[in-house]
């Protein structure tokens, strides 16, 4: 999938948002439930309008991957993670 937007959109997308859960961290909200339900939008967004479900998911490990390589998530989470997941999916090795 290719990204439709200039840095300097995406920047102030970007800006705007993290102004809104500040200011919802101020007002006591709970910001993680909003943050959740604004992943599940940006991934249903993205399955929606991607050309089909492989670029839809190349971007999203893309952007994970990014995260990784920049050391933004620690890959011992991801680890973990994947561990838990096929724990509860009853697939372990």
């Amino acid at each position: 999938m290719e990204n439709q937007f200039d840095k300097q959109t995406l920047d102030q997308v970007m800006l705007d948002l993290n102004k809104c859960i500040e200011k919802w961290e101020s007002l006591n909200l709970d910001t993680q439930t909003t943050i959740v339900a604004l992943l599940e939008f940006s991934m249903e967004v993205v399955f929606k309008h991607a050309q089909n479900t492989e670029d839809a998911l190349g971007a999203i490990s893309g952007m994970l991957l990014n995260k990784l390589e920049s050391g933004e998530i620690d890959p011992d989470v991801v680890e973990r993670m994947f561990d838990f997941y096929e724990v509860q999916n009853g697939s372990i090795h």
